[in-house]
């Protein structure tokens, strides 16, 4: 138990430096970078003399890639929500933008607010990492820790490096300020503004990997915490979203001018979407609750690009409290619409048929390749941009719209092929779970 909270008060002691930067560190930014990294290497120290803490977890075969996976899709889906509103709105000059909204009304009622596909991935990626230790396919010991985090620096960390580095030089923005800057880069710390990155949409990858890094101690304290019975992680998992949207709404009363630092872009203002998605794998794993059907959740997905679309109408109306107001609002229930989304596809089993087979088996290649389209998209989105003017309109938009989807699906193709995939032969493969019950409370 004391390996336990020691684990957790330096990685929450971690994920709160973040925001307290722009307040304490914002002139002494060495000071900030060395206390993050004395952080990480006293929890580095910590796994390596005291392991991991135990939970005994029933063991499951690890399953092969299915590209039949709903989850896929559901990938897709958020990296399509940010993709299509960087391309469509973002980066297209402000009044060929405002033309094209006011030409083509019904042109805003398609493009979904970026934000909703971050949060998305943020909760899948909480599911999934709780569904790996939970599964048994990673133990909690220092071994299965070890391995998970080597797995996911395999999986991450390459083409992160490698896309910032090709982006900077095709923009020819790749001057980082000093070696500080460099080595917080190194330690995925960066929000794209305060830690400024060439490729400033992977702060998203930097904060997921901050997540990663606390996971081994986060499964068993939320394991632990939820117990045996489904209402306690029910009531868990509610705890924890509505914590969250508190934390948010303090900071959105007292907090506006750091509004950025607080909550947009660190662990703890996301940490609610992350956590949620891990006591969600703890369920269904472990209490196996009844199972919705299929089709509801493909029925949800178009409920929430409709709620995406429509906050990006808000967001659109460039009223900077209305902005604020509709990605306050929106969080907590994007994160419950996840949750329900992943337990329609996760909880049943059975084999796809009919109209939902066809949609995944079209959608399923591309979520395999959002790693990619997401590192690759804003530096080829902002290099074409050059290319749009003031004056440019509908038809001119959507083919550079199409040009450079193509060319993101093309390098994310090339980058799994020998980036992704090559890293596979030298993941860990330790992991197993030894025992056969869930924990205790």
């Amino acid at each position: 138990m004391r390996l336990l909270w020691a684990g957790l008060i330096l990685l929450a002691a971690s994920a709160a430096l973040p925001v307290l930067r722009p307040i304490y560190f914002a002139d002494h930014f060495e000071l900030y970078a060395f206390l993050r990294v004395a952080l990480l290497v006293a929890f580095g120290l910590l796994i390596y003399w005291g392991g991991v803490p135990a939970v005994r977890v029933k063991r499951q075969p690890v399953q092969r890639l299915n590209i039949y996976d709903p989850l896929l899709s559901l990938r897709a889906f958020a990296c399509w929500l940010v993709v299509a509103g960087h391309g469509l709105v973002v980066v297209v000059p402000e009044q060929a933008r405002m033309a094209l909204l006011s030409e083509n009304p019904l042109y805003r009622w398609l493009i979904p607010e970026p934000w909703f596909g971050v949060w998305v991935f943020f909760v899948l990626s909480g599911y999934l990492m709780g569904k790996a230790f939970y599964s048994g396919r990673y133990r909690f010991d220092r071994e299965g820790a070890v391995g998970f985090y080597q797995n996911r620096f395999l999986r991450i960390a390459p083409l992160y490096l490698i896309s910032t580095f090709a982006i900077g030089y095709l923009l020819s923005n790749l001057s980082i300020p000093n070696a500080t800057h460099w080595l917080l880069l190194a330690i995925f710390d960066t929000d794209g503004v305060a830690v400024p990155t060439p490729n400033t949409v992977l702060w998203s990858v930097a904060t997921e990997m901050q997540f990663y890094l606390a996971v081994p101690f986060l499964a068993p304290a939320l394991a632990r915490a939820a117990g045996r019975h489904l209402e306690r992680a029910l009531a868990l998992m509610l705890a924890i979203l509505v914590a969250a949207f508190i934390y948010r709404y303090l900071w959105k009363i007292y907090g506006t001018d750091y509004w950025g630092a607080a909550v947009y872009a660190p662990l703890i203002g996301n940490i609610d979407l992350f956590l949620s998605g891990m006591i969600l794998a703890y369920v269904i794993q472990v209490h196996r609750p009844p199972a919705p059907p299929l089709w509801a959740g493909f029925v949800l997905m178009a409920a929430l690009y409709v709620v995406a679309t429509l906050a990006f109408v808000v967001v659109l109306s460039g009223h900077e409290k209305s902005v604020l107001l509709v990605r306050f609002l929106s969080q907590t229930p994007t994160a419950i619409g996840t949750l329900a989304i992943v337990w329609c596809f996760e909880s049943r089993k059975e084999a796809l048929s009919g109209v939902w087979r066809a949609i995944v088996g079209w959608t399923a290649p591309l979520g395999i390749l959002t790693y990619g389209i997401y590192a690759w998209h804003a530096g080829i989105m902002m290099f074409l941009s050059q290319w749009l003017t003031s004056s440019s309109r509908l038809p001119e938009i959507m083919l550079f719209f199409a040009v450079e989807i193509a060319l993101a699906i093309f390098l994310a193709w090339l980058s799994w092929r020998l980036i992704e995939k090559n890293s596979h032969r030298f993941k860990s493969r330790t992991a197993h779970a030894r025992a056969l019950t869930p924990p205790a409370p």
